[in-house]
């Protein structure tokens, strides 16, 4: 019982993401807590007999082709595939004379070849959104939108089934309700319910096309949805639910004539089900017009929920280079985009296969399923030293947090015993282990540390380490070389205690200590180091100041894996308006940074590793905490980058220039 229970206190803290399923934080999608971007292509369908690829042992005969493609799609950075379902009901769900759902499809199969292709598409690290009606289905049986008894019997027969045999499967991204559900919308016959969600005049001003397929009453058509989805998440409250849309003008309120009839309010006012709504919004874009996503950014759309480009093809765009649109969509704040698309069907507006799946930055936001090589959560699992150690961390966790509660979901808790369980298997390896065996350890764990794989980003958590104690890192404890305990006993630090407080103060003379915001206490961490240093050099003696020095810079490591690396990032060089505030200070660092070897060495690198981290925040800003973390992330880039370009005696110069930097707390 005793061994259970480490192996799940303790490996399954740090190998979590093991278990992980694609989900929503804000506007960004999340795996294995890392923030993951959605970039792919289109599988409409596999044949030229549209509507015919699924239910009734179909997969089987084209299973080969959709492997290759999925393959093809991953050889090409990619790590989503958006497929196409039912269609128009040609073969599932199955129906019988009167309209009425009565299985998945006739002979029952079409689970199993569900199954498989997310089978398929995992062993490929591929997402799967499913895409499950075309406006087709309408003409199928117009009762199908209009009956309510022939809804549930939908419901009951097929969806859920479907659901069940997908839950738990990671490669499901997704279930996507219809795609351009503006082409069976009618916006001519006045809808009786005066819902401003139902409203048909604004449509006739700017959509004039919708309903091109069929017409029904628009608030038909969000019950629709609402039922689906709520069945979908009361199935399997994991799931993520969409609906693909033809353009902007129907899913948000920032453009002339538009109106978002997704948001929550218009799906549960026509439908009644609280939980039925979307878990993130999906636009297609073949326009140019200045409302388009190829034109903005997704932030200016106001939405609260993830937004993702379903369709995109350079044939009917403003932007012919794929690669660009790319680019567009991955640094415009836009949480995924997929090409369309990679079947062999003639297509004039499909895309070359040759270039049009690329990721913009190929790193291990694509290396999503647990089974790729490198992956060091499954590295961790695997390792010697951590199987060696596992009963000696997990007897240190124990004695750490003797309630831990494995099933927590609150991310604070798991980031916090996350880094208690890191540090405990650290210390029980250096111990337990040789030194070979805690070396690969280390290396493994820091690993994990840097790309947040094992929770979600620090700077969403409230983990402000000094001069304020919070009570978050007192889930720390006594831990041995736990660097904020050893600076709470420090010599140094409690001699320039008082000088360093009034240096805060100074800095910031308006320090709310009771503001919880991430970004907010990351600045006030940083500048509380800054004083704490810049007082101890002054007030205490050279082998003081190294000791405190030491504990710090632990500290800053700390911080540098999660809140302020990862929040601010910024695609500047160190050399801007917000370090001139140096002015014309006599041997001014950032001139001497300007002109060291190391630093003009690395600047490519360091411009780099700005591009990968970009976040949108204003170059210009005067906020305290904007420029503190644009400052903070321009010193961790030009430091790592140096260390990784330059010798050891070119990074020590550069090393000393940015101490100075720090230790006059100018930014």
């Amino acid at each position: 019982m005793f061994k259970t229970l480490l192996l799940v206190s303790v490996l399954a803290y740090l190998c979590r993401g093991s278990e992980a399923y694609l989900t929503v934080k804000g506007r960004e999608f999340h795996y294995n807590g890392q923030q993951v971007f959605l970039s792919g292509a289109n599988i409409a369908w596999s044949s030229e007999d549209l509507g015919h690829d699924w239910g009734n042992g179909k997969y089987w005969e084209h299973r080969a082709k959709m492997r290759e493609w999925l393959a093809g799609i991953h050889t090409h950075g990619g790590n989503v595939a958006r497929v196409w379902l039912h269609f128009g009901g040609a073969i599932s769900p199955e129906f019988d004379a009167q309209g009425y759902v009565v299985g998945t499809d006739s002979q029952n199969d079409l689970v199993k070849e569900l199954q498989a292709l997310m089978d398929d598409a995992q062993a490929n690290n591929v997402f799967i959104i499913l895409c499950m009606f075309t406006n087709n289905i309408y003409a199928k049986d117009s009762g199908f939108i209009t009956d309510e008894k022939k809804i549930q019997s939908y419901l009951d027969k097929a969806l859920v089934p479907m659901v069940q045999g997908l839950k738990g499967k990671k490669a499901l991204a997704a279930w996507e309700i219809e795609n351009e559900p503006e082409g069976a919308m009618d916006i001519w016959t006045k809808e009786t319910d005066p819902h401003t969600c139902f409203d048909i005049y604004r449509w006739q001003k700017s959509n004039k096309n919708m309903g091109y397929e069929s017409k029904h009453p628009i608030k038909r058509i969000l019950r629709f949805f609402n039922w689906i989805s709520s069945t979908i998440h009361t199935t399997d409250p994991s799931a993520l639910v969409s609906v693909g849309t033809w353009n902007p003008k129907t899913s948000t309120g920032q453009c002339d004539h538009c109106f978002n009839l997704y948001q929550d309010q218009c799906l549960v006012a026509a439908g009644g089900k609280a939980n039925g709504v979307l878990d993130f919004y999906q636009m297609h874009s073949y326009e140019c017009g200045a409302e388009h996503p190829i034109k903005r950014t997704a932030q200016q759309y106001s939405l609260d929920k993830p937004l993702m480009v379903g369709e995109f093809s350079t044939k009917r765009s403003c932007m012919s280079d794929s690669a660009q649109v790319y680019k567009h969509y991955y640094f415009g704040g836009y949480a995924g985009c997929m090409a369309w698309q990679y079947n062999d069907h003639q297509d004039k507006d499909r895309d070359s296969r040759d270039y049009a799946y690329s990721v913009p930055v190929q790193s291990s936001v694509t290396q999503l399923l647990g089974s790729i090589a490198s992956d060091p959560a499954h590295d961790l699992l695997n390792d010697p030293c951590a199987k060696k150690s596992r009963d000696d961390a997990g007897k240190c966790l124990i004695q750490k947090i003797p309630d831990i509660d494995p099933h927590s979901t609150d991310p604070k808790y798991i980031c916090c015993v996350t880094w208690v369980a890191s540090d405990c298997l650290a210390s029980a390896g250096k111990i337990d282990c040789t030194a070979a065996e805690f070396g690969a350890l280390r290396k493994i764990l820091d690993e994990i540390t840097a790309l947040d794989i094992l929770t979600i980003k620090l700077a969403q958590i409230t983990y402000l380490f000094v001069p304020v104690q919070s009570s978050v890192t007192q889930f720390l404890g006594s831990i041995a070389n736990d660097p904020v305990t050893d600076l709470q006993n420090d010599p140094c630090a409690k001699k320039s205690d008082a000088d360093a407080s009034q240096c805060l103060y100074q800095k910031l003379p308006d320090i709310d200590p009771d503001n919880t915001h991430p970004e907010y206490r990351c600045c006030i961490s940083w500048v509380a180091n800054d004083c704490l240093a810049s007082s101890g050099k002054v007030d205490c003696t050279a082998a003081e100041f190294t000791t405190l020095r030491k504990i710090l810079d632990e500290i800053i490591a700390l911080g540098d894996a999660g809140a302020c690396k990862t929040d601010c990032a910024y695609s500047i060089p160190v050399q801007s308006s917000v370090i001139k505030l140096f002015g014309s200070i006599t041997n001014d660092p950032v001139t001497d940074l300007q002109n060291d070897p190391c630093y003009i060495k690395s600047y490519n690198d360091t411009l780099k590793l700005f591009d990968q981290r970009i976040s949108g925040i204003d170059q210009d800003t005067t906020t305290t905490k904007g420029v503190c973390c644009i400052g903070w992330l321009a010193y961790d880039c030009v430091a790592l980058s140096g260390k990784a370009d330059c010798t050891s005696t070119e990074f020590t110069t550069l090393q000393n220039i940015l101490d100075v930097i720090i230790a006059l707390a100018i930014i």
